[in-house]
């Protein structure tokens, strides 16, 4: 399913964790083979640095253990 994430808040960042493999589903669970295909992110505040920080560094699910980073043309 093709979606866009407006703002990476709290929800935000934790759909862009389950659309890049960081949510866990057992074999069983009916929506275990859903795929998120995340086609754009609309966030106001701060660049893409900001973000890629955040999403790296959460404080409530901790440090996420994937590269996360930005392009060189990132602000």
């Amino acid at each position: 399913m093709a979606v866009g994430i407006n703002g990476m808040g709290r929800i935000g960042r934790l759909a862009m964790r389950a659309a890049c493999g960081g949510a866990h589903r057992e074999a069983g669970d009916p929506g275990c083979d859903n795929r998120l295909d995340i086609r754009h992110v609309n966030e106001i505040s701060g660049g893409a640095a900001t973000t890629a920080h955040l999403l790296a560094f959460d404080s409530v699910q901790g440090r996420w253990r994937a590269d996360v980073g930005t392009g060189d043309d990132s602000t």
